[in-house]
Parts: structure tokens; C-alpha cells; sequence
């Protein structure tokens, strides 16, 4: 990798950051930032679930992320409960995902994808 590959990624992550900083601002004072509707508040119901014993639901359980609820329960286990650590922690992996996605595209389709 240059110097120029390496400040551009740097670059990349660092807007990444700073856009998804100010996501979590701006929606931390929206009606729905904890109150949850439609297919996350079935996500956390199941976390939930998990979390007291429950593995597997006594019904099906048809949603496309099957282990997404696996995920809500682990980071309330470790974080405590409120979707503010969830949040942060989906915009940290996300972040985490841009010099994941840089590479991977370097490697397979060439240096401008890349940096695209």
C-alpha cells in the first residue's frame, strides 16, 4: 500500500466516523431512538428471550437475521440494557468495515476499486 493508498483510507475512515457521529446525535433525540416498532422491537423481544433461557422460540421464528438476536442479547449481557451500546457498537463495526471492504476489493478487483 502507498502513502497516498494509506491517507485516503485514512481519510475514508475517518469521514466514516465522523458521519456516523453524527447519526447517533441526531437520532439520540428522535421519538423512536429507544421505542421500538415493527421488526427490531421483534429482534429485542427475542434477545430478550434468550437472555432469560429461552434459545429457541416456542414458535417459529421466520425474520431474515437469524442470529442478529443472538447479537442484541450478547451486547445487552455485556453492555447492560438500552440500544445506545448497540447503536455504538453496530457504528463501530461499520467503521470497522470500510479498510475490511478496501482491502478486499484491492485484492480481488484491483487498486481504483479499492480506493472507490
Amino acid at each position: 500500500m502507498t502513502k497516498r493508498d494509506a491517507g485516503l483510507l485514512s481519510a475514508a475512515v475517518l469521514l466514516g466516523v465522523i458521519l456516523r457521529i453524527l447519526f447517533l446525535h441526531d437520532i439520540s433525540g428522535h421519538l423512536l431512538y429507544e421505542a421500538l416498532t415493527g421488526d427490531p422491537a421483534v429482534y429485542l423481544g427475542r434477545a430478550h428471550g434468550i437472555l432469560a433461557g429461552t434459545l429457541v422460540p416456542p414458535h417459529a421464528f421466520f425474520h431474515s437475521c437469524p442470529f442478529y438476536p443472538f447479537f442484541l442479547a450478547l451486547v445487552e449481557r455485556v453492555f447492560g440494557a438500552g440500544l445506545t451500546p448497540v447503536r455504538v457498537l453496530q457504528a463501530v463495526i461499520g467503521v470497522g468495515s470500510i479498510p475490511l471492504i478496501f482491502v478486499l476489493a484491492r485484492l480481488t478487483v484491483g487498486r481504483t476499486a479499492g480506493l472507490v
